[in-house]
């Protein structure tokens, strides 16, 4: 049986009528840019994740950008973030003219130490950008207690975690991406809420970040013709903000969804090799199914099983960034940050989506176990 990594269209059809409907309102008012389907998109995602402020952008890499920018990042200064992530992260922070830092990563839930945040941080330092990957939180507590010791900005990745949630020491559960100073969000096809093309939003409850993004999203304009700052194009589609409307109202259902099929590949997969830990203060979104084996050898003969057997598998992400060409010129080296090195080489990804059939996760997991040796 074939599986694929994620299948976008199996959603589709309960949901088609409503879709197509919010489209075509798009369409016979012709108000593609900036329409009022925007603003009551970025309404609406603001009050589910309950945070004052949502500003709907073209993509999530801009929305990381202009929230740099937004937060008060100035050339020259240095970002402290994870090396085991999409470039996306690393590449607007030298695009906004800081410096990427790259710091080590927990073992256990591969996102970034605090720890070796801490040993990082020199008076260059404005910000850390702690990324919730694969969809499971970050040690927020950790890191919003380095950011009022150093007197930092805290900007959450949460490309991959919208729907995740933490429980801070003392208080009650919150949304990722209102934890810190501002969150950026990734609404590409493929993630938990995905549009049916490009789009991002940050969420901020601060004032000033707010106004700035939303200047810096329109070509650094409040009133048409008149730029109190340059800015950018990155403005979320009406359409796209009419069909992320209708999907929002279903996503918390997907993810329930998505932490059932985890399970299932837990308990399919108990002995066999690592499978995601999930702190009792976290809620995981599951964007991604990531598993990990004790040795690279391993890892690549399970992918060259599965692929053999038609399953779609990925591995995010073989090449850390410190080690890519694109930051030679900041010397990075296999041995500066161990555990990450270790880990990239030995994790892997498993399809992942709401609809998964039990009979594909059983064809999944029973060719992991293959591939390990473990008769079925």
């Amino acid at each position: 049986m074939k599986v694929p990594m994620v299948d976008m269209l199996a959603g589709y059809p309960p949901i088609k009528e409503e879709i197509e409907n919010a489209v075509k309102a798009v369409f016979n008012k012709a108000n593609f840019i900036l329409g009022e389907e925007v603003r009551k998109f970025e309404a609406e995602f603001a009050a589910h994740n309950g945070a004052k402020h949502c500003v709907g952008v073209a993509n999530g890499t801009d929305a990381l950008r202009m929230a740099y920018i937004a937060a008060g990042i100035k050339p020259g200064d240095e970002i402290i973030t994870s090396p085991f992530t999409f470039i996306a992260t690393s590449e607007t922070i030298s695009q906004v003219g800081a410096v990427p830092v790259f710091a080590d990563i927990d073992p256990v839930t591969f996102n970034l130490d605090p720890k070796s945040v801490e040993k990082k941080i020199t008076p260059k330092t404005k910000a850390i950008v702690p990324v919730h990957l694969y969809g499971l939180p970050c040690d927020m507590d950790a890191f919003m207690a380095l950011a009022r010791k150093h007197d930092l900005i805290v900007i959450e990745d949460t490309a991959q975690a919208f729907t995740g949630k933490y429980k801070p020491a003392g208080g009650d559960w919150k949304y990722l991406g209102t934890l810190g100073h501002c969150g950026t969000f990734s609404f590409f096809p493929a993630k938990n809420l995905g549009a049916f093309g490009d789009g991002g939003a940050v969420t901020t409850n601060d004032q000033k970040i707010y106004d700035t993004l939303i200047q810096l999203r329109n070509h650094g304009s409040k009133v048409r013709y008149h730029h109190e700052m340059e800015g950018f194009n990155s403005r979320l589609d009406t359409v796209q903000a009419a069909v992320l409307s209708i999907r929002l109202k279903h996503v918390e259902g997907w993810t329930e969804m998505r932490n059932q099929v985890a399970a299932k590949y837990a308990k399919n997969l108990e002995g066999v090799c690592v499978t995601p830990v999930v702190p009792a203060n976290a809620r995981h979104s599951f964007n991604y199914y990531t598993i990990r084996f004790d040795s690279k050898s391993k890892r690549d003969n399970a992918q060259k099983h599965l692929t053999e057997q038609g399953i779609a598998n990925q591995i995010y992400y073989p090449i850390a960034l410190h080690l890519q060409e694109a930051y030679r010129h900041l010397g990075g080296k296999r041995g500066d940050l161990p555990v990450c090195d270790e880990v990239m080489d030995t994790v892997f990804s498993l399809p992942m989506y709401p609809e998964l059939t039990d009979g594909q996760i059983k064809t999944v997991t029973d060719a992991v176990k293959e591939s390990a040796g473990v008769r079925i």
